[in-house]
């Protein structure tokens, strides 16, 4: 996957003690190669500064990964549906594992081993899987990491109402580079979602979703986020491949275990959006989505910010071994460094 990334920082903490900041980004007691001529210090800007746009960008490239091993299914009966087991083995090259000005290259091998359940009842569907996931590094061993994952959800239909449903969530332990930190974070994030689908007339209906999203870093020295959501759409049934919406949310994003010298940026987002989804053109499908979103912040130092939306992910099906994903979103963030965002995200897979 190729994907371009671009923050731009409109609200930051004052800079704690022991703490240098490099392109308008902290650096705190982070995994990084030593290099004299280009100390953090010797490239700062002054405390405080807004970061240049084209500083504020952190492209993620050079990257070649070499699948092993395919990845493997073996999938058996089990409990009137079907227990997999999963297997998959890679080896990647990567220009930059920290992402920041040190540019530090190493190739890594992973590993995934898992589990995979998947159970029909009538109007339900059961889907879980678990597993870990294996890194080891060629130069950079201390980037070595041994990650657990478990994913659950739960789907309904009932047609003779017109009534969907679903109920999801996930536990997992990620070790990756990081661009809001220049460098590899550690995190544990927990997550659940909700969403409720009904269309009372032929073409007229609604939905509901919520989500609760946690993110523990394992570094002291970032702060840890916690988001809860809620949403509401009203949807038009165009045709039997696509539907029209329109839609409001609201989302809270909090930090806690805050570093000494922080304040925390608690804020609070509201969201317009409108837009289709479902077989939009021949061979593409998914949803195209634009709106409007305003952030406001519990602390009155800082003020409210607001921008355009955007979220869009399509996939193309030329033929019926090859796919292609196009991923293009723009919303408000928070990152593990107190600094809210308004992250950009375009990708092709």
């Amino acid at each position: 996957m190729v994907c371009f990334e671009a923050s731009d920082n409109y609200a930051r903490t004052p800079e704690p003690k022991g703490h240098s900041t490099v392109g308008g980004r902290h650096y705190p007691a982070i995994h990084m190669p030593q290099n004299p001529s280009m100390t953090p210090a010797a490239n700062a800007p002054a405390p405080g500064a807004r970061r240049a746009p084209a500083a504020a960008r952190s492209v993620a490239f050079g990257m070649l990964a070499l699948a092993i091993i395919p990845p493997a299914t073996a999938e058996i009966p089990f409990a009137r549906g079907s227990l997999s087991l999963t297997a998959a083995l890679d080896e990647e090259y990567d220009s930059n594992i920290f992402l920041n000005q040190y540019r530090t290259s190493d190739w890594h091998t992973t590993l995934t081993p898992g589990l995979k359940l998947v159970r029909d009842a009538g109007l339900l569907r059961l889907e879980s899987d678990a597993g870990v996931n294996i890194q080891r590094f060629q130069r950079n061993d201390q980037e070595n990491s041994t990650d657990p994952f478990a994913n659950a959800s739960l789907r309904f239909t009932e047609e003779e109402t017109r009534l969907t449903g679903s109920a999801s969530g996930f536990y997992r332990r990620v070790s990756e580079a990081n661009p809001d930190v220049n460098g590899r974070s550690r995190v544990e994030e927990k997550n659940g979602k909700i969403f409720l689908g009904f269309f009372p007339a032929q073409k007229l209906g609604y939905r509901v979703n919520g989500e609760y999203f946690d993110q523990d870093f394992f570094n002291p020295a970032w702060s840890d986020i916690k988001t809860y959501s809620l949403g509401l759409d009203a949807r038009y049934h165009y045709s039997a491949k696509f539907d029209t919406f329109v839609g409001v949310g609201k989302r809270w994003s909090d930090t806690y275990h805050v570093p000494v010298g922080l304040p925390s940026l608690d804020s609070e987002d509201l969201k317009f959006r409108a837009g289709v989804e479902g077989d939009l053109l021949a061979k593409v499908s998914g949803q195209f989505a634009v709106g409007w979103v305003r952030r406001t912040f519990s602390t009155t130092m800082t003020s409210a910010r607001s921008g355009l939306l955007f979220d869009t992910s399509l996939t193309w099906l030329p033929d019926d071994e090859t796919s292609v994903r196009l991923l293009v979103s723009r919303d408000c963030d928070t990152t593990p460094i107190d600094q809210s965002v308004m992250r950009q995200v375009t990708g092709v897979e």
